[in-house]
């Protein structure tokens, strides 16, 4: 992340107000563009020990000058300190806030690759996604991160940060994108399985309604009678397989699995006991079938929802990109491109990459103060 140390030079490139511009500023209760610059360093060099007080500082002095430059490096220190203290949603508003209120380039493009910074780091701030509604809004967020760093590009075509970042962010954003679309596959089978087993549920009980209601009046219809669970069985059996399938794409046993055995189970007792004759054993058994299938059927409806949504069954909110049209001038709109020959495991130390880059830097900061800081003075 760029520092405020960066927007020094800024600072004493702003012609001094004339006589007249002073006279306006005093009577209106703004500052001197000197005054707002000394300010400006002063409330930077507290921000080491006193960051409360600088932000403090740097909103009142963006209140008292009209200068687009130093209300937009009020704006982007502001930033700076509430990315470091962590509210991301703040420095991304500001950051955003001090592209649009400067004028000069060298701001506005750090402004840009600072937001690609925080909105990054907010990505990454939370839990890992544990579900498709986690992962559409890692990466929508993510895809706002690569949209801020690409904006710098409209300024500074040169920046070769700014690419590498947001080539990062694109990568990361495709490992995602192929993990969402394996968990909504998978999700997607557990919803044909659910159907099936809830259908195969319907069947078992009319089977077992007809063998309870309607004994058979001959040897030929107890043999269709005989011929129908079977089949049904089969089905089951069927079911069972797939499920297991499944189960060994996502590494991990379905809690339907037992209940589906369990249905099996009652339906081979079903054939033996119609085989016997005895058509109310039978008919029980085909009623304990059923039961089994349908909860079966719920498991597996619920296991779909939560992999799309989670354990909690409701989407998370979704993170959505407030003003990304403010992002920069130039900037496109289109989702970031598809990397290519790309490994996951150098996906994953890239994205590991910018945030030890991003600490380093931090902790390299140079805008701290040397000796020992003291409050600023103020006149207003």
């Amino acid at each position: 992340m760029r520092t405020l140390a960066i927007l020094v030079a800024l600072l004493v490139c702003i012609t001094p107000a004339t006589a007249t511009e002073k006279e306006a500023q005093e009577a209106s209760g703004l500052l001197e563009s000197q005054v707002v610059r000394a300010k400006i360093r002063q409330a930077v060099e507290l921000a080491e020990v006193d960051p409360a007080q600088s932000i403090d500082d740097l909103r009142t002095i963006f209140e008292r000058t009209e200068d687009p430059t130093l209300r937009g490096v009020a704006l982007y220190d502001l930033g700076v300190l509430a990315h470091d203290q962590g509210d991301f949603d703040r420095a991304i508003q500001l950051y955003r806030d001090a592209d649009q209120a400067s004028t000069e380039p060298a701001l506005r493009a750090d402004s840009r690759f600072n937001l690609g910074h925080a909105i990054y780091t907010k990505a990454h701030a939370g839990e890992d996604p544990a579900s498709i509604d986690d992962l559409d809004a890692r990466i929508s967020t993510l895809t706002q991160s690569a949209r801020a760093f690409r904006s710098v590009l409209a300024i500074d075509p040169s920046s070769s940060e700014a690419a590498k970042n947001t080539e990062i962010v694109r990568r990361e954003i495709q490992q995602l994108r192929q993990l969402r679309d394996q968990a909504q596959q998978q999700k997607q089978q557990r919803e044909d399985l659910a159907n099936q087993l809830k259908e195969q549920a319907e069947q078992q009980q009319k089977q077992a309604d007809e063998t309870e209601q309607s004994p058979p009046e001959n040897e030929q219809s107890q043999r269709e009678q005989q011929q129908d669970q079977q089949n049904l069985s089969e089905k089951t059996e069927q079911s069972s397989r797939e499920l297991e399938q499944a189960d060994q794409q996502r590494d991990e046993q379905s809690s339907a699995s037992e209940d589906i055995q369990d249905a099996m189970n009652a339906q081979q007792e079903a054939e033996q006991a119609m085989q016997d004759g005895d058509q109310e054993l039978a008919a029980s058994k085909q009623q304990e079938a059923a039961e089994k299938l349908r909860q079966a059927a719920e498991k597996l409806q619920q296991e779909a929802d939560e992999a799309q949504h989670g354990e909690k069954g409701s989407p998370e909110d979704a993170q959505e990109s407030d003003g990304e049209a403010e992002q920069g001038e130039g900037q496109e709109s289109d989702e970031p491109g598809e990397p290519e020959g790309e490994e996951e495991g150098e996906i994953d130390q890239l994205a590991k990459d910018l945030l030890d880059k991003e600490r380093r830097e931090r902790e390299r900061r140079t805008y701290r103060t040397k000796g020992r800081p003291v409050r600023v003075e103020k006149d207003w």
